[in-house]
Parts: structure tokens; sequence; C-alpha cells
């Protein structure tokens, strides 16, 4: 039996991800690894890492590391354009 990592946002992130949920663009939003790492930028924000077939990879930042996640949608360049506006 396999036993599967427990994956929620963290607390910085929570606001943030929320209006990317709720962007019309975006069909769904997939957590990946939470990495317990030093960055440099600020607390609450997502920046886009690169395109995928299905749709975009970002990473979250937040107090106690990154969380990697991917956006799935169909309209890559508009939700890129609104993911770098907020931030």
């Amino acid at each position: 039996m396999a036993l599967a990592k427990h994956k929620s946002v963290p607390k910085d992130l929570k606001r943030l991800m929320k209006r990317v949920e709720a962007h019309p663009l975006v069909k769904k939003v997939v957590l990946q690894e939470t990495e317990p790492c030093r960055h440099r930028y600020a607390h609450g924000t997502i920046r886009v890492l690169g395109e995928t077939p299905a749709g975009l990879r970002l990473n979250g930042y937040f107090q106690g590391g990154v969380i990697r996640f991917f956006l799935v949608t169909d309209e890559k360049d508009v939700l890129r354009a609104w993911v770098e506006k907020q931030g």
C-alpha cells in the first residue's frame, strides 16, 4: 500500500491560490512537492517557470520554502500574463 504525501497550501499562499483557482481560464490546479529552502522572493509570491503541453508550471514562495504546482488551461498566454501581474 502506497502512502500519499499530505499536500496543502501554506498559509502565506492561500489567498492568492484561491484567486488563481477562481480564474475562469483555470481548469485545474495540481499541487506538486513542497521544498523547504531559503529564497529571495517575498512570501506569498508566485512565479511562472514555464509551459507544459497542458498548461503552466509555477512556483509559490512562502515563509518556509517553495511549493511547485501546475495550472491546467487552454489559454496559456493570457493566463501567464495574468499570473505575472498578480505576482
